[in-house]
């Protein structure tokens, strides 16, 4: 079992009501429509109509908005998810398959396969600013969670092509298999993972040199990639095989296959928010799959539309990793009084389950690990200036840190 899929779900548990239900967007490819599942109840909950042929799903960080290809329209399908309903749709290049929304949620990107092209887009009017040539037939896409970079699948060049967000020019390419056809940026930024879809394998790109750490192998025709909010595992789908193979990300060791009762053709996989679930979805079955990413186990299987693909993104991703907003150096603190402060997070995935300190701030001072509330009293003879470092981990088990320094007097 994954531990900190475990932790989470308890967690997850534990907010319950006060989260909102993630739901999962699938594209349908022969329907022109998209399905939308309640990950809680895994039922299908509506059916939206977009553009012809839609292949890629983006779901915008913060929820609001999820943005569909639609590679028989030469367009974009935004979706308001509050309503369930198409409010724009934007004109883009020649077989827009795969799209990605930047993590501040004001840039779009479309990889047009057959124009060998990226469209940049405005969401904020829903326009076009530019249109970037990259290698050819690109595919899937990702952006990076400072939004500086964008990475797209070259399909035929076999390779990455990187851009840098504010010229929107490429930068730099990486070579990558045969027929890659999958693309996540991992959330703690660290790393690009592709697969090769007739090489049976995954590239692992860094993404601070733009270079190949290493190729693992996987099953047959890996398509569909994902990664757990703490970017501990790394999920890949083999359409070949009708699996899913788990890789832990610390030493590319495959560590667990998952089978599904979708047979061939799995293609797209996301994970929720929390960390619990992964969801395939099979493109000959006509059914999506929810698994239990604690058990590694198939726990529901849900019918949808023809032909579901499923790419990218379609269930909302956790935000940036959280980080502690609370200013340093912290207010004095004065002999024989009490002193308190509640320190403040943001980003990553609330609620914030513990805070820690290293090393231990004043004896005459306590961190609450629940709350992160620094209190106590100043006692008469305790005084100086005193530095330690607060962590703070989000219900994904991801971390944050910050250094502070208090005087007391």
């Amino acid at each position: 079992m994954r531990s900190h899929c475990l932790l989470a779900a308890l967690f997850f548990a534990i907010a319950g009501a006060a989260c909102a239900a993630p739901f999962a967007y699938i594209t349908n490819y022969l329907d022109g429509t998209v399905s939308v599942i309640d990950v809680a109840q895994n039922i299908v909950i509506d059916t939206i109509s977009v553009g012809k042929f839609p292949i890629g799903a983006a779901y915008a960080y913060d929820g609001t908005r999820v943005y569909i290809g639609n590679s028989g329209s030469s367009s974009v399908s935004v979706i308001d998810t509050a309503t369930r309903a198409v409010i724009a749709t934007i004109s883009v290049g020649n077989t827009p398959a795969h799209v990605a929304v930047s993590p501040d949620g004001t840039r779009l990107y479309v990889a047009n396969n057959a124009d060998n092209t990226v469209t940049a887009i405005a969401t904020a009017t829903d326009t076009a600013l530019a249109t970037i040539p990259v290698g050819k037939g690109p595919t899937a896409i990702g952006v990076s969670l400072d939004g500086s970079r964008v990475y797209v699948v070259d399909n035929a060049s076999k390779d990455v092509s990187v851009i840098d967000a504010a010229a929107n020019s490429v930068i730099a390419t990486v070579p990558v298999g045969a027929n890659a056809r999958g693309l996540v940026v991992s959330p703690d930024g660290a790393r690009v993972y592709v697969t090769n879809l007739t090489d049976n394998s995954m590239t692992v790109i860094a993404t601070a040199t733009n270079t190949v750490i290493t190729t693992v192998p996987l099953g047959n025709l890996p398509d569909g990639v994902a990664v757990t909010p703490d970017s501990a595992y790394v999920y890949n789908t083999n359409g070949g095989d009708g699996t899913v193979t788990v890789t832990r990300a610390s030493d590319f060791a495959n560590v667990a296959t998952i089978p599904l009762t979708l047979g061939s053709g799995v293609s797209g996989v996301s994970v929720t928010p929390d960390g619990t679930r992964m969801y395939a979805t099979g493109s000959s079955s006509n059914l999506v799959s929810a698994i239990s990413t604690a058990t590694e186990a198939e726990i529901s299987i849900v019918p949808v539309g023809e032909v579901p693909f499923g790419a990218g993104v379609f269930i909302q991703p956790p935000g940036p990793t959280p980080s502690i907003t609370t200013a340093s150096p912290l207010p004095d603190g004065f002999s024989g009084t009490f002193y308190s402060i509640a320190l403040a997070a943001t980003g990553g995935t609330p609620p914030y389950v513990s805070w820690t300190v290293s090393p231990a701030p004043p004896l005459v001072l306590s961190l609450d690990a629940s709350t992160g509330v620094l209190s106590g009293t100043v006692a008469f003879r305790v005084h100086g200036t005193f530095t330690f470092t607060v962590v703070v981990t989000d219900s994904a088990g991801r971390k944050g840190s910050k250094a502070f320094m208090l005087t007391l007097k």
